[in-house]
């Protein structure tokens, strides 16, 4: 196995995006190309864990504190840098995750206030949403009178949160059109009748593990000022891939 192919299943559970911006994470010290039989963890790289890592014949250290945080100016065997320098020659490959693992569900922010007895803890401050996380885009198509009631249903099932933000949505308006054919049981409209409605497109996020909520949520009858209309011409879309599943 390569560097590379490494690198990729770590991100796939230390997204490298939610790392601070002034940390630096990720392979600071390598080819990715190399091919790797023993790898090293360790939590800061001394002296003695590059010691340590030669005497294993280690190809990779996966740290979690960065070997290198500052831009060098000179890599020398002695001095600062020593340690570095020593790497190299050695060809011994670093890979650092810092504060990506901090902020990762189940990392060590969340470690921590599991110690101290915190519950339904919620992030503060500055910090980065997993982008690795599997969420939806939902667009529905609702009539215009009946906009506030889907959008406060499904913000209130758990759609529309990012980051510090909650109810996030965006909606415009256009003219939905429909011809009731034979065994059509329209709400709206007349058998054999082109009917014409002012629509309402409304889109939002949704985690996937909230996903069956909000749509229940959505789905519920909606009563207008003509007659009970139940929701039902919808499509979700998962953020993050091309994958897509539509419900009409």
């Amino acid at each position: 196995m390569k560097i590379r192919d490494i690198a990729e299943r770590i991100e796939k559970i230390v997204p490298l995006k939610l790392a601070q911006d002034w940390d630096n994470v990720g392979l600071l010290i390598g080819d990715a190309r190399k091919n790797v039989k023993r790898i090293l963890l360790t939590i800061d790289i001394t002296a003695d864990v590059v010691a340590e890592a030669k005497k294993l014949k280690t190809d990779l250290i996966v740290s979690y504190h960065p070997v290198i945080w500052d831009g060098l100016k000179k890599i020398t065997s002695e001095g600062p840098s020593s340690t570095v320098h020593e790497l190299i020659r050695r060809n011994i490959a670093v890979f650092s995750i810092h504060t990506a693992l901090d902020v990762v569900t189940g990392g060590v922010n969340d470690g921590l206030a599991e110690i101290i007895g915190i519950e339904d803890g919620k992030p503060i401050g500055d910090y980065v949403v997993n982008p690795a996380d599997d969420n939806y885009k939902l667009v529905v198509f609702v009539p215009a009178e009946s906009l506030a009631k889907v959008s406060n249903a499904v913000f209130a099932a758990g759609a529309g949160a990012m980051g510090n933000y909650s109810d996030c949505g965006f909606s415009t308006d256009g003219t939905g059109t429909f011809l009731p054919l034979e065994g059509a049981k329209p709400a709206i409209g007349h058998k054999g009748q082109l009917e014409k409605v002012l629509e309402i497109r409304f889109e939002t996020i949704v985690p996937a593990e909230k996903l069956d909520k909000v749509i229940a949520a959505m789905r519920r009858p909606i009563l207008t000022k003509r007659r009970p209309l139940t929701l039902s011409n919808f499509t979700t879309a998962k953020t993050n891939s091309a994958s897509a599943e539509s419900a009409n």
